[in-house]
């Protein structure tokens, strides 16, 4: 699991326990798409985590005859499950879970700026430096591990940089490329210490926690999350109605 960005193990059953509390908040229709969605990104098993989110999406249903039941259950187990059956899957909504947890850190995003701003941070870290980093360093592997969530979880990182350092201290971090300052992940490893980047870590995979809370509170909560101002649909009805439009 050492390339799956996902909550730290020993926090999913607290996050199991948060989703299954939270089903006496919210309607039984909303429950079948809630809890599954929750098992899929907690991502409990190393395998099986989709096919487990959609058999209990169907066991959550109403049916008219066993014979459709059992139907439903064989498409969502088959090959191409996903495809062929409800694939309650939360990363429809990473966008908007990312950046609900986002904002709460002190990002902005004016006029549906897509990248937003967090402090002085420009343009992100220069992530060209991080294959030429010093492998005799005693803060290598925590460094590049950290770093390594750069590619898929850039937002997160440069978050856990500044809850550590603020503006101030990433100043002495920043070199300028192109006329653009980013963050230098060679200054990083030359200035951090061991501890700070441990912290770090620790910090991206409490993102990763919230960001699950954000799954399931935009179920307790729908009318605080709306995703399309214009109808005043909210993102759980949102991500219901695209699960819905995935089933072939």
């Amino acid at each position: 699991m050492e390339d799956v960005t996902v909550p730290k193990h020993e926090d999913k059953e607290g996050l199991l326990e948060y989703a299954y509390d939270a089903k006496n908040q919210i309607s039984k229709d909303d429950i079948k798409y809630m809890l599954p969605a929750v098992i899929n990104a907690v991502h409990l098993f190393a395998d099986g985590n989709g096919r487990t989110s959609r058999i209990t999406h169907l066991l959550l249903k109403e049916y008219s005859s066993k014979e459709e039941f059992i139907n439903e259950i064989k498409k969502a187990v088959g090959i191409s499950g996903r495809l062929n059956s409800f694939n309650i899957d939360p990363g429809i909504i990473d966008f908007e879970l990312e950046r609900i947890v986002l904002e709460k850190h002190g990002w902005r995003f004016e006029n549906d700026d897509p990248n937003g701003k967090l402090g002085i941070i420009e343009r992100g870290v220069a992530t060209a430096e991080i294959e030429r980093l010093d492998q005799g360093h005693q803060s290598y592997k925590k460094a590049k591990r950290l770093l390594s969530f750069c590619s898929d979880n850039a937002t997160y990182v440069l978050t856990v940089i500044h809850i550590l350092l603020g503006d101030e201290g990433i100043q002495n971090i920043m070199n300028e490329y192109n006329g653009n300052k980013r963050i230098s992940p060679k200054k990083m490893l030359d200035i951090l210490k061991p501890e700070d980047w441990e912290n770090m870590l620790d910090n991206f995979y409490k993102l990763k926690k919230e960001q699950v809370e954000a799954l399931v509170d935009i179920f307790i909560k729908p009318e605080e999350f709306i995703h399309k101002r214009e109808t005043g649909e909210t993102l759980k009805d949102f991500f219901e109605r695209k699960i819905g439009e995935k089933v072939v």
